[in-house]
């Protein structure tokens, strides 16, 4: 069942940011409460293992990762295999809000582990 999420301006914001402005490599935003906040922002020059850094093992985000090489938004869902069920189940519900007020990126993937993640930013 989808659900209704708030994603505020300052969020849009940091997503013009990486999308327009160019100013990050990868942004990683969470569902808290009916909305949406940036969680954390990685620096233009930021690598793969910075962006595999962010990402908790025990927390569901989206992330929304500017790939270097094929110059492609790509919005990964984040639901590692240790994150508490309620995280992962809000995160499900919230996933096509979320696709859907960030224009512009690609098609919703989905990693629960580290190699997931290297597989997809090949």
């Amino acid at each position: 069942m989808a659900v209704a999420v708030n994603v505020p301006k300052v969020a849009l914001d940091d997503f013009n940011d990486l999308k327009i402005k160019k100013k990050f490599r990868f942004m990683l935003v969470k569902v808290s409460g009916d909305g949406v906040v940036t969680h954390t922002t990685g620096a233009r020059n930021a690598s793969v293992a910075d962006f595999k850094k962010a990402l908790k093992k025990d927390e569901c985000v989206f992330a929304i990762f500017d790939h270097p090489t094929s110059n492609k938004l790509m919005l990964i869902c984040w639901n590692p295999d240790t994150a508490p069920v309620k995280s992962k189940m809000t995160s499900a519900s919230a996933a096509k809000a979320i696709q859907d007020a960030f224009s512009g990126v690609g098609s919703m993937l989905q990693a629960s582990t580290d190699a997931e993640v290297t597989e997809l930013l090949q």
